[in-house]
């Protein structure tokens, strides 16, 4: 979808940013994201460590 994204829309290419209404809407999933990365980094964490 990023890339879709980013080959229809060149100047977007870097990164959307979004605007403060949408990131506090019921539909953001930014948090939601960013604990799913967590849980992965503590996966990779604990698995070079074993």
């Amino acid at each position: 979808m990023g890339a879709q994204i980013a080959s229809q829309y060149p100047h977007l290419a870097d990164g959307i940013e979004v605007t403060e209404d949408v990131f506090e809407s019921a539909a953001d999933i930014a948090f939601e994201q960013a604990e799913n990365r967590m849980h992965m980094i503590k996966a990779v964490l604990v698995s070079a460590l074993a």
